[in-house]
């Protein structure tokens, strides 16, 4: 959960936090910043192209695997890693004897003692042990953590940005882990201060590990690593794409386009390439008779008609909140007209609009349409169970009819009527 003093970027939050990404939300982010500069953006299944010579674990899954490709060069990424991290560097930070040869040969310090299961240090004792992550592009040190038992949550341990006072000698100690792992490339070095003392000590390096928490810490600044990783593959790439992140961007559904993948129907799947370019983007909120199923599927009708990304949600205050975006002005405001025109003949009234920054997915959806649909069916179905009831009443009040004395006394009566109706019908025919 955010906090009040956590800074997100907008281009990577709104809808975007909404979506099920299960354990690959690493993969997504990297993926859509190159896919937002304009780079071709391929999913792979293991076998496909050049995964086959990564190193990969547990890559059954489709979500993991993807390629950005420029019109000069291409390269393949598995989860959080790209291929400028050599295989031998991956081997080097997963064997822990061998890293830690390396790093001792270096010079670099290490902790008292290490935990037999995890990349992690502890002296035996119960020192204070400080834990941080600081993950680097290169030479460069894109992004700092530090964690922090959670308030609310026992054995939770909570990401806090600490980039911009990370002391000199965490900066020294995380470029000389990374010097001395030949194929580095990027990634990140986590270390620990034990007890008092505030001298770093390297405790594993991770060069597939989570970027999430640089992205979306409690306390502190974003740290925009996929840019930084984009950045350090295809130099040169449009990176004002957010427009400084001011501005509202574009992001595809994930789990429609890696469905081919699971479904094992493709190898490989392209997604839509994305023109860079300014997007503009408005919310609406409108009150009164916004209800009804068919309004919102009247609404989503007229924004695919005007090609509009976006989406309608139902809120709990009974209002409609509706986001729509494009890059032509002109197709906004036509929406707009289409809805002030419903205005008087539909009891609805625009309450607000305004410009809207944050990040929306490709296409026009209702979002809560499937409940609105499931509300639909069992009212339906209470409807269908109310009519036959009532079906089977008359039914029972009919028999009961049929079985009554005065309805036996009177068969004869009716049967010269019968015979009378018939005879009359026969005469006028004549």
């Amino acid at each position: 959960m955010q906090d009040k003093s956590a800074e997100w970027f907008p281009h990577l939050s709104g809808q975007i936090l909404e979506e099920n990404y299960g354990s690959h939300f690493d993969a997504f982010l990297i993926a859509l910043e190159g896919w937002r500069r304009g780079l071709t953006l391929r999913w792979h299944v293991k076998e496909s192209e050049k995964f086959p010579g990564m190193l990969t674990w547990e890559d059954n899954e489709p979500g993991q695997l993807f390629s950005l490709k420029s019109d000069e060069d291409c390269h393949y990424f598995f989860r959080s890693r790209g291929d400028k991290v050599t295989k031998e560097a991956v081997k080097t930070t997963r064997d822990t004897e061998k890293l830690q040869k390396k790093l001792l040969s270096a010079g670099i310090t290490l902790p008292a003692e290490r935990q037999s299961t995890k990349d992690e240090y502890n002296s035996k004792s119960e020192e204070l042990v400080e834990k941080y992550s600081i993950y680097m592009v290169g030479d460069d040190i894109v992004g700092a953590i530090k964690y922090e038992p959670s308030g609310t949550a026992v054995n939770v341990e909570e990401p806090l940005d600490v980039l911009d006072v990370l002391p000199e000698a965490f900066k020294e100690t995380a470029l000389k882990a990374s010097e001395t792992i030949p194929g580095f490339g990027h990634g990140i070095i986590n270390i620990i201060t034990q007890g008092n003392t505030p001298e770093p000590y390297v405790n594993g390096v991770d060069l597939t590990g989570r970027i999430s928490e640089f992205l979306y810490p409690v306390q502190g600044k974003a740290r925009d690593i996929p840019a930084a990783i984009i950045d350090y593959y295809f130099p040169g790439t449009c990176k004002n794409v957010h427009n400084a992140h001011n501005a509202p961007v574009i992001f595809f559904d994930y789990n429609e386009v890696i469905q081919p993948l699971r479904d094992r129907t493709a190898d490989n799947v392209k997604i839509v390439s994305y023109e860079c370019g300014s997007l503009i983007s408005r919310k609406f909120i409108l009150s009164g008779e916004v209800d009804k199923y068919s309004f919102h599927r009247w609404i989503k009708g007229e924004a695919k008609e005007y090609n509009l990304d976006g989406y309608t949600r139902y809120r709990s205050d009974g209002k409609l909140e509706i986001v729509a975006a494009t890059p032509d002005e002109e197709k906004i405001n036509a929406f707009y007209g289409k809805i002030l025109e419903r205005q008087s003949d539909h009891n609805i009234t625009i309450i607000g609009m305004k410009e809207f920054l944050e990040s929306i997915k490709k296409g026009f959806s209702n979002i809560g349409e499937r409940r609105e649909l499931l509300n639909l069916y069992h009212e339906a179905q209470e409807d269908l169970k109310s009519a036959e009831e009532e079906i089977e009443v008359l039914e029972d009040k009919h028999l009961d009819m049929l079985n009554s004395n005065s309805w036996k006394a009177t068969a004869p009566l009716r049967k010269f009527t019968g015979v009378g109706k018939g005879l009359y019908r026969h005469l006028r025919k004549k």
